[in-house]
This record gives structure tokens, sequence and C-alpha cells, in this order.
């Protein structure tokens, strides 16, 4: 904790009006690094790549919901055509499943095949604490 004694404390409080337009200098200061922060943060790209970033989300959600229906349909359909139970429904739910898990990791190679180009990183490259084996609280 810093020592008391080396600033120029009023006993009520108050600070003198030196320290006063030091603090207001470098509120000022501050507030400007936050604008250009905010400016930064905000651009066209930081956009674009949230958008892009959304559009692979809503794919993957896509292709998985889709891979099940579809084999879920195409199973209920062989059943009732073959008077078969539900057998072959859950056979092909199942390779529904085994489908969309398959186009989840597809968009993620492509993905991280973009997100290469785009910075010349990979995916996999990336350093988050528990890789590092790192707390991350």
């Amino acid at each position: 904790m810093a020592d008391q004694s080396d600033r120029s404390v009023k006993p009520g409080g108050d600070i003198s009006p030196e320290e006063r337009a030091e603090f207001k200098r470098r509120l000022s200061e501050l507030d400007d690094r936050l604008d250009e922060a905010q400016e930064r943060g905000t651009g066209v790209k930081n956009e674009a790549g949230r958008g892009k970033a959304m559009g692979y989300g809503l794919r993957i959600a896509t292709d998985i919901i889709a891979a099940v229906v579809v084999g879920g349909g195409i199973g209920w359909f062989l059943d009732r055509w073959l008077d078969s139970g539900p057998l072959l429904l859950m056979v092909f739910i199942v390779l529904g499943i085994v489908a969309g898990i398959r186009n989840v990791i597809r968009t993620y190679r492509l993905m991280a095949a973009e997100f290469g180009t785009n910075t010349g990183m990979d995916l996999d490259d990336i350093s988050t604490p528990e890789r590092n084996g790192d707390d991350p609280n």
C-alpha cells in the first residue's frame, strides 16, 4: 500500500491544485486512449469477423439438425414402407448424427484454413490458459 506521508493531502481530504491538474490531465489522457481502443474494436474488420463467426455457428447448428432430421425421415419412411418397426428409424438417426458430426468437422477445417490464411496462424496454435496448463482463474 502506498505511504500517505509522501502525498500533499490536506486534512479535509482535498488535494492540492497541482495534483488536481495532474489528475485531470491523466483522466483526459485515459479518455483519449479509451476512445481510440473503442474505435479500433468496432471497426469494419471486427464486424465482418463477428458476422462470419455467427455464420459459421449457424451453419454448424443447421448441419447437425438437418442431418438428424433427414436421417430420421429416411428411417421413418423406410420403416413404414417395409413395415420393419422402429429398427431403420434408429439406424438412420445414428447415421444422421454421424453425418452431422462429419459436416461439423469439415466446417471446422474450412474455418481453420480460412483463419490461417487471414492471420498466418492456425486455430490449433492459439494459446489458451487450459492448453498451457495454467489456471484460468
